[in-house]
């Protein structure tokens, strides 16, 4: 075998193992973040350690620190599908395409809107059960647990906004259309 033929056949080699060890590298993340999300479900954020989450998943504590730099970035990941959920359905429910519909409502007609709203809160727990404890209830003492405020102040803001749209495509409605309201809706909607 030619000497050439032999270095191109270890290049190649080389870069099959590298794939190969990101591939487990990956494999190894889903890993932490999946015996993470079970410690913090049972013990909550406070009371699960990096060392648990390390021993849980056989990963060296050190070796933890090379996917993830804190407790709080694992955490974050751990309820990161939950947050994108939310971000979803405030952009997507108060979209302007939806308007109408809710103009429709306040002039007493169709009730599609709450319909569609009753269909994501069942999505949000049929698909984000877990996450939803975490956030809310297994979140103290992390950086996660201030975003529930963070949360409500975007939901008034951006649901102040499509009231506004909504409101100024009907001005003969007697509706009163004010930032508190919405603020309310939102915290009981959220709790």
């Amino acid at each position: 075998m030619r000497i050439d033929t032999l270095c191109r056949m270890c290049y190649f080699c080389a870069w099959k193992r590298i794939a190969k060890m990101q591939v487990r590298k990956e494999y190894l993340r889903d890993d932490i973040l999946r015996e993470a999300k079970s410690l913090f479900l049972a013990n909550g954020f406070a009371k699960t350690s990096m060392r648990d989450i390390a021993k849980r998943s056989g990963v060296g504590l050190g070796n933890i620190y090379n996917y993830f730099a804190s407790k709080d970035e694992i955490f974050k990941a751990v309820i990161a599908p939950l947050l994108a959920a939310f971000d979803h359905l405030l952009i997507e429910h108060h979209s302007v395409t939806h308007v109408d519909e809710m103009v429709t409502f306040l002039e007493g007609g169709s009730e599609t809107v709450f319909g569609a709203q009753y269909d994501i809160c069942l999505q949000l727990l049929r698909y984000h059960r877990t996450e939803l404890e975490l956030f809310f209830l297994k979140s103290q003492g992390s950086a996660v647990q201030g975003l529930e405020d963070e949360y409500v102040d975007k939901c008034t803001e951006t649901v102040t906004h499509f009231m506004e749209q909504a409101g100024g495509r009907m001005p003969q409605s007697n509706c009163m259309f004010h930032p508190v309201t919405y603020r309310l809706h939102t915290l009981l909607f959220s709790r």
